[in-house]
């Protein structure tokens, strides 16, 4: 019993002095020693990872309203470039501790973002990804070009007194260049979720500068956690100014912009100005503002102010808007001072054009409100750089009109409608690009046609639409240069200008005088017209039917026509003689023709259907017919060596022959003569000394050699009516 009581006494005592060291205190130190280790991972809502934003973790407690706050700092650094990562480690007092972690990628507090509750465990080693909100932004002009290389300013909008959103920027928040791409993210909180600022919006401002003038838009929101893509173009005015009667202000007009604001009685006045702009030769100015309602002025040359109020820029690309003063823009009595009309001319491909002729009309209209020439107040000729300047009195109230012309005044001539307009005491330039024709001579060989002479003509049609030139059609009489070209400018189509087709032809002596025509040369207003022509030609070598050459033989040219049945001849065209070694060539344009090589009698041997193709050398070598006639006597009748034959042409009637029109006399030489003839059927006749006829009919055919002998028999023997065989 004693050591029973002794044993429960000792129990009691370790019970006590067990339960007093459970009471005590511990040490943080003696409870973790471990380093917790974060990975913090920063990206949007689209997973780009975010690199350079500061991470800082913080010991969170709470202010005497219960409002989370941070409290003692741990842990900082920066996410890298590469992985979007910043890795923190610090040592916590408590098994497990709630901290608050800021992320930022401003110098200003309105752009932190602060994430609370979040609960990291002693020696923890965890990765944390952290999701912002912000904005991605795209900048265009009006044009929908994306603007590069341009720096924007990012604000937090002001919340007022009972917590409502202003239109008031607070602080810059941050800055940033749209780079290559025209694009910029701005990563920023949505302020009342993520801000200690209890009073930040979740609204922003941005600005930028462009052209000395600062463009901005406010209320962009920002969600918790998500990216606000936005495209923002910058607005324009396109504006037409004209007066009471629709009259146009004139280009070169300067115009100030003002903000509308209202005044008394809600009356628009003009506010802050804004700048100026320049009517430009369409008659329309442009100018980059942000969308508002402005009031545009005009001085004029009295010194007076015309108005016109409600120019209304909306959002977006471009306001087109034509504006209407309340009264007439000048005196239609014209400017006091003259102005100059500075003149350019050039090609298509930027060269200036000299010596060309011009003249400056009032620009009236006709009775369907097209418009035509007026007055005529200068005229002169382009100096060698392409240039003129004509002075004259302008009037405010008048359109003028510019012509150019190169050979001919009215044919060919360019205008140039609603050239210019002014404002008293003020300049206009007008530029002018006009195509040329550009000709190029060849010969059939290729060869160039140097100092060759021909003619422009402005073409028309005839009453059945086929292309016609007459003498008054006639442009200039024109020469090629050493290269064989000829350089002129002449008009395409004018719609107002009645009679001018933008249709020309060109006409062309050979070295034969045959004339060609080349129709349907149109120009555009666009493009030049280059003309490269080979002249065709016909050549070859005439031989007979021993193929030996006939050298000195006239060769000639036809038309070539049909009855409907035959080849018929049209009008001779060209004739020529072969040369020593039978050769003859002409110069005449493209189509088919008749070609004739003259017999030895004569008569036209024909050839049809010779084709003479456009821009080559056509080559054909006529074979002609080669007859022998040989004379033998016989009967008791001798012949002598010099004897002639008769020649006959026969005709042909009810299927038969009989002797037609004497041909020619053939003369013989040892009671035989070789002679060329035109292919056909004939009859050689010899008269005997007693007076009877003995012949024979053959038929001569081109590249053909034959021999037609003639004796003196019975069977040779003919009377004049008789049928004749062959």
């Amino acid at each position: 019993m004693k050591h029973l009581k002794i044993r429960l006494l000792f129990a009691l005592l370790l019970a006590a002095v067990f339960g007093f060291f459970l009471i005590q205190p511990v040490k943080a130190d003696e409870v973790c020693k471990e380093r917790t280790k974060i990975n913090f991972v920063v990206r949007d809502s689209s997973g780009k990872l975010i690199p350079k934003a500061s991470v800082q973790v913080y010991d969170q407690t709470t202010d005497y309203n219960g409002q989370s706050k941070p409290n003692k700092s741990y842990a900082s650094g920066r996410t890298n470039e590469n992985l979007g990562q910043a890795s923190l480690s610090w040592t916590n007092k408590e098994f497990s501790a709630i901290y608050a972690i800021k992320v930022s990628l401003s110098t200003s507090s309105d752009g932190d973002f602060w994430f609370y509750d979040n609960e990291f465990s002693c020696g923890e080693e965890s990765t944390k990804v952290i999701n912002l909100s912000g904005i991605a932004l795209s900048l265009y002009d009006a044009d929908g070009k994306q603007l590069t290389n341009t720096t924007i300013s990012l604000y937090s909008q002001i919340v007022d007194s009972s917590g409502g959103l202003t239109s008031k920027k607070k602080v810059k928040v941050l800055s940033a260049s749209t780079g290559s791409s025209g694009q910029v993210r701005f990563y920023v909180p949505q302020g009342s979720l993520r801000s200690l600022n209890r009073d930040l919006s979740d609204f922003y401002t941005i600005e930028f500068s462009r052209n000395s003038r600062t463009f901005s838009k406010k209320d962009i929101r920002v969600y918790d956690g998500q990216l606000n893509t936005l495209n923002y173009y910058i607005s324009m005015m396109r504006v037409r100014l004209q007066d009471q009667y629709g009259s146009a202000f004139p280009s070169g007009t300067k115009v100030e912009v003002y903000e509308q604001d209202l005044g008394a009685g809600n009356m628009p006045i003009a506010g802050d100005k804004i700048g100026n702009f320049t009517i430009g030769d369409d008659y329309y100015g442009e100018y980059e503002v942000n969308p508002d309602t402005y009031v545009l002025a005009v001085k004029g040359s009295n010194g007076n102010y015309q108005y016109f109020w409600n120019a209304d820029v909306t959002e977006g690309k471009r306001s087109t808007m034509t504006l209407t003063s309340d009264q007439r823009w000048s005196s239609s009595t014209g400017c006091k001072n003259t102005s100059k009309l500075y003149l350019y001319l050039t090609t298509f491909t930027g060269k200036p054009i000299a010596s060309l002729k011009y003249e400056v009309y009032e620009q009236d209209y006709d009775n369907r409100n097209l418009p035509k020439a007026g007055k005529k107040v200068a005229s002169g000729s382009f100096d060698s750089n392409g240039q003129a300047s004509p002075t004259f009195k302008p009037d405010p109230l008048k359109t003028y009109a510019v012509k150019i012309w190169d050979k001919k005044s009215d044919s060919g001539d360019f205008w140039f409608y609603d050239a210019a307009k002014f404002a008293c005491d003020s300049d206009r330039y007008f530029e002018m690009q006009i195509p040329m024709l550009l000709i190029t001579l060849r010969d059939s060989q290729n060869r160039v046609r140097a100092n060759y002479s021909f003619s422009l003509y402005a073409q028309r049609f005839d009453a059945n639409s086929k292309p016609v030139i007459s003498d008054s059609d006639l442009i200039a009489n024109l020469k090629t240069d050493s290269n064989g070209q000829t350089l002129v400018y002449v008009a395409a189509y004018n719609p107002y200008r009645s009679g001018q087709s933008g249709i020309y032809a060109i006409t062309s002596k050979d070295k034969s005088n045959v004339v060609s025509t080349w129709y349907n040369i149109r120009m555009s207003t666009d493009r030049d017209y280059i003309l490269n022509y080979n002249f065709s030609s016909l050549g070859g070598t005439v031989r007979d039917g021993r193929k030996k050459l006939m050298t000195a033989r006239e060769v000639r040219l036809y038309e070539q026509l049909s009855d409907g049945k035959n080849w018929i001849l049209g009008n001779l065209l060209l004739k020529t003689k072969t040369d020593n070694s039978g050769r003859f060539s002409f110069e005449y344009r493209q189509g088919v023709y008749a070609l004739a090589v003259v017999d030895d009698l004569g008569q036209t041997n024909m050839f049809w259907n010779i084709g003479i193709i456009g821009g080559r050398n056509n080559i054909y070598d006529p074979v002609a017919n080669m007859t022998r006639i040989t004379l033998a006597g016989g009967l008791g009748q001798t012949v002598s060596s010099s004897e002639s034959v008769r020649l006959y042409s026969l005709l042909y009637d009810q299927g038969k022959y009989y002797r037609d029109r004497l041909v020619g006399t053939l003369k013989l030489s040892n009671r035989s003569a070789y002679y060329s003839l035109a292919a056909g059927n004939y009859v050689a006749v010899y008269t005997a000394k007693n007076k009877l006829e003995y012949g024979k009919a053959f038929k001569a055919a081109n590249k053909s050699y034959q021999t037609v002998a003639i004796t003196v028999s019975n069977a040779a023997k003919m009377e004049e009516d008789t049928p004749l065989k062959f």
